[in-house]
């Protein structure tokens, strides 16, 4: 990257990967949100003033379980993805779901949109034996590679 008073020299010389910033143009680089729940882009914002467990119980928690349908994940994702570019959001880390293609298909989501970004596997609930279940899930997806 040079100065609009260094460009004049450096034109021949870049290659199909560089560009010259113009007078007038500014070159600024992408956000970084370190940590997006992506199951829930559905109802960001929603509930704000609800207590914590309520809140999980009535927003969340539903939200993820809907996630097991490839379809409603590929829509929330493509979304949910799409936004976050479009803000300049380049780079994410993602917490997805229990479900191990939802989580798969956030990566698709990614990658298709081009987005840079970590996707981990949320392992949390706090009712039921869920917990209990979900480690053991995600023991087996670790010796799978998952």
């Amino acid at each position: 990257m040079c100065g609009p008073h260094q460009s004049h020299n450096l034109g021949h010389n870049l290659g199909p990967n560089h560009h010259l910033v113009q007078p007038g143009q500014l070159l600024l680089p992408g956000f970084v949100d370190m940590h997006v729940h992506a199951p829930q882009y559905r109802f960001t914002g929603t509930a704000t003033d609800t207590p914590l467990m309520q809140w999980l119980e009535d927003y969340t928690f539903p939200c993820e379980a809907a996630m097991q349908d490839p379809s409603t994940a590929r829509d929330v994702y493509t979304k949910a993805v799409a936004r976050l570019l479009k803000h300049g959001t380049t780079t994410a880390m993602y917490f997805g779901t229990i479900h191990s293609v939802a989580n798969e298909m956030l990566v698709d989501v990614v990658r298709g949109l081009g987005q840079r970004a970590l996707v981990g596997k949320v392992g949390g609930g706090l009712k039921n034996g869920h917990q209990k279940r979900c480690s053991a899930h995600t023991m087996s997806m670790m010796r799978e590679g998952v």
